[in-house]
């Protein structure tokens, strides 16, 4: 009677399901919400200079005008929120092939590369309402991303078939 306490019964156990391997990853609608987030987190970069140029009349600390390619400061601040967009979407792939809790890891990366990035303009020499306009800016774009990414993953994340275990 006392041995059948300590060693379970492995008829009255429940069979759990052995996953066979890293998650199946619906790549292209993954790379399409990466490609929508990226254009959200660009309109987002762009309205932040609208507003903090045209109502606030406060210039963000954006890279300075580029001679041979004639791009403004802003014109590149906006194409960098898109760009770091789609690098999060890049991690954010990264983390469901190798990682065991993707989306937990994926917040943690972007959560502090978001704050990291909302510091950074206090790093340099400016008016404090440039570095502050900078760093909401900065703020609002990364918020964008680690709202909208993780959406994305959910439900382009498949776990793989599963079989019962081998007894």
């Amino acid at each position: 009677m006392a041995e059948s306490m300590y060693e379970p019964d492995p008829q009255a156990m429940p069979t759990m399901p052995v996953a066979s391997g890293p998650p199946v990853i619906d790549t292209s609608r993954l790379w399409g919400g990466g490609l929508a987030t990226a254009l959200v987190a660009a309109l987002v970069a762009w309205v932040a200079v609208l507003v903090s140029q045209a109502v606030l009349n406060v210039d963000l600390l954006t890279p300075p005008n580029r001679g041979l390619t004639g791009a403004s400061g802003t014109v590149l601040y906006v194409f960098s929120a898109g760009m770091g967009a789609l690098i999060a979407t890049l991690i954010l792939q990264i983390m469901v092939t190798l990682t065991p809790r993707p989306l937990a890891y994926f917040g943690w990366i972007i959560g502090l590369i978001t704050v990291a990035f909302s510091v950074l303009p206090f790093t340099v020499e400016a008016h404090v309402v440039n570095q502050v306009a900078t760093s909401l800016s900065n703020l609002c774009v990364g918020l964008v991303i680690l709202t909208l990414l993780p959406k994305v993953g959910y439900s382009t994340i498949r776990a793989r078939e599963s079989s019962p275990p081998e007894l």
